[in-house]
């Protein structure tokens, strides 16, 4: 019986010592991995800071929009808006209806508040969502209407809509493929070295030319060409995948002959301090420069004749054009990041400032497998007809962009999938531990 006892007592810490190391392992695996899918940044929303409260909501409507596959969604009623209206006499049918519609100032009035926050809140998601690649500036859709009458009782609804022709059939799918090409960038380290990284990987494996996608992200990241849109976006993108605050600036800058061309760069938030970024420009065939990495107002471009930033990139905060709302721009430092004399591509060849100009005409739809851009034509306007009047760059230091999970956003289910994955990961944890206890249990009734 003494020697029963003693071989008990030792299969018994021989089972505890497999079954807590089994575990410790599991619980490892499922941890680490609801860590791994978990690590994606957010999307930086600094424009959408600058909308009202209203705004912010036709915002949030336009990306479920954008992600629908008829291109509609209705927006919510808007504080500021009245819907419901009281016509003078009953109304009997459809076309009395349209005629109290079309005449009464006080319908005019809320369609055309609500049209206004659309474009506002527009262009604030196009700038701050590149990863919404297929939304074509040239056709962003608008608002439309359903009205709806019970005798002398009036009222709206108010649909947002994206044309067909811009819509993205598997917009989720679309969103996946591009985080997982961020991920391939492979950025780790600090901010400075993630954002140089970011800057190194779309100089060694970009290409400056003009045509299909071109403007967007999807250039820049699966068919290797793009103009400054496009490797701007794709900077923006990378960024917020990878934690770090940057925003788009759209605007004008000097080009080789010293003309103003439409142009586009990047503002990054390193340390608590915004500097400007132009991967475009330090993007040259035979090296990659550093002249516009991290760049204050005052930082001088060697290699550009010597010019400071501030003189040779204007900012636009028009970014629907003229007589749309101005968006404010981050406070740009006035001195550069210093960095260690990073490393270039020798070559002996004068450097060219690469050609700025967007084209008039721009793709309007995103297949979700690569294909070969085709040429277009170049143009200097953001919006055919409407000319871009450059003026001096507006700062602001008091904006709180908000920075909201993709998920929240309806932009991806990445994030949601994550979600599910952290739930699924502490129920493994929480099953396995019960099983212990009622193993244990068990066996000591056995």
């Amino acid at each position: 019986m003494l020697g029963i006892l003693p071989q008990k007592i030792c299969k018994e810490v021989i089972f505890l010592k497999k079954f807590f190391a089994f575990f410790i392992i599991v619980s490892l695996i499922l941890c680490a991995f609801s860590f791994t899918v978990t690590a994606q940044g957010t999307v930086y929303e600094y424009y959408k800071s600058q909308l009202n409260a209203d705004e912010q909501k036709v915002y949030e409507a336009f990306i479920t929009a954008a992600k629908s596959s008829d291109g509609r969604c209705e927006i919510p009623k808007l504080s500021t808006v009245q819907y419901d209206f009281v016509s003078p006499t009953n109304i009997a049918d459809g076309s009395q209806l349209n005629e109290f519609i079309n005449n009464d100032p006080q319908c005019q009035t809320a369609m055309s508040k609500i049209k206004e926050y659309f474009s506002n809140a527009l262009y604030a998601v196009i700038t701050d969502h590149p990863e919404l690649y297929w939304l074509d500036n040239q056709e962003l859709g608008g608002v439309s209407f359903q009205n709806s009458s019970y005798g002398k009782n009036v009222s709206i609804k108010a649909i947002a809509t994206i044309p067909a022709s811009v819509c993205q059939a598997n917009a989720n799918q679309s969103i996946k493929e591009v985080d997982l090409k961020l991920q391939s960038i492979g950025a780790t380290g600090t901010d400075i070295e993630k954002v140089k990284k970011i800057h190194d990987w779309l100089c060694d494996n970009v290409k400056y030319v003009d045509g299909n996608h071109a403007h967007d992200l999807y250039g820049s990241l699966f068919l290797g060409k793009a103009v400054c849109q496009g490797y701007a976006e794709a900077f923006k993108a990378a960024c917020d995948y990878y934690g770090i605050k940057c925003v788009c600036v759209e605007g004008e800058a000097l080009n080789s002959q010293g003309v103003r061309e439409a142009h586009m760069w990047n503002y990054v938030l390193i340390n608590n301090t915004w500097y400007a970024v132009d991967v475009t420009w330090d993007d040259q065939d035979d090296r990659i420069l550093y002249d516009y990495f991290l760049a204050g107002k005052n930082t001088v471009a060697t290699h550009f004749d010597d010019e400071k930033f501030i003189n040779s990139h204007f900012a636009n905060g028009y970014l629907g054009g003229v007589g749309h709302k101005e968006f404010k721009y981050p406070e740009l430092s006035e001195s550069g990041y210093s960095l260690n004399n990073p490393t270039q591509k020798p070559t002996a060849k004068p450097v060219q400032i690469t050609p700025t100009a967007k084209p008039t005409v721009q793709p309007t739809d995103a297949p979700i497998t690569p294909q070969e851009p085709t040429a277009t034509n170049a143009g200097d306007n953001k919006t055919p007809g409407v000319e871009s009047t450059p003026t001096s760059t507006d700062y602001i230091k008091d904006i709180q962009p908000t920075e909201t999970p993709l998920d929240e956003q309806g932009v991806t289910e990445n994030n949601e999938d994550s979600s599910l994955i952290i739930i699924l990961a502490c129920a493994g944890i929480g099953i396995v531990v019960v099983a212990s206890i009622i193993a244990l249990v068990l066996r000591k009734k056995r």
